[in-house]
């Protein structure tokens, strides 16, 4: 296992569905992830080595939805994301609408997050605008919502309300709605 001697920029350990857990090196400033299989201890085997088609070395941020993780630039150029639905086999998902980290988790499928333009966080008189993020298949872009002053959350029903320029905006969570729903 040569390649897992050699620098590392980062690390993360993840398990899969089927009861393993792999330990995953990011080296070449981004472009390798190497795949250690560390179910068992004493016998760490290489899974895979992975080519991906970054260029800059980036940290581990957390798992978004169930087999994604977001992923951050260190020279500050923005996040992506990585795909663990094949554990042996991660890839880029680089939504190019989603430009910000979460600040708030809606449960296992979303997040909200502040929109950042060339860099910097989009802040004006009126508020932030917040980004809303499904994470339930692939991270997608719902909706931006703009100048947001306030928030308010009702943690029974999993529902966020958003006060913006056009009103307020009401975020839902059905499944969180549905374990709360009166019989």
């Amino acid at each position: 296992m040569e390649c897992a001697q050699q620098e590392s920029d980062d690390l993360l350990l993840r398990s899969d569905n089927g009861g393993n857990t792999y330990l995953y090196l990011e080296q070449q400033n981004g472009a390798r992830l190497v795949v250690l299989d560390v179910t068992n201890p004493a016998h760490i085997k290489l899974a895979a080595t992975v080519e991906t088609e970054l260029s800059h070395p980036y940290d581990f941020v957390q798992a978004v939805g169930g087999t994604f993780e977001l992923i951050r630039f260190r020279d500050g150029t923005g996040i992506a994301f990585l795909d663990f639905r094949y554990a042996k086999t991660p890839r880029v998902e680089n939504n190019r609408n989603v430009a910000s980290e979460p600040i708030e988790r809606l449960g296992a499928s979303g997040y909200l997050a502040v929109a950042r333009l060339g860099g910097i966080e989009a802040v004006n008189l009126h508020g932030r605008d917040v980004q809303v993020i499904d994470t339930a298949v692939a991270p997608q872009l719902l909706a931006t919502v703009a100048h947001v002053p306030r928030e308010a959350s009702r943690e029974e029903t999993g529902t966020t309300f958003l006060l913006g320029d056009e009103g307020f905006t009401v975020i839902r969570r059905k499944d969180v709605e549905e374990q709360h729903a009166p019989t």
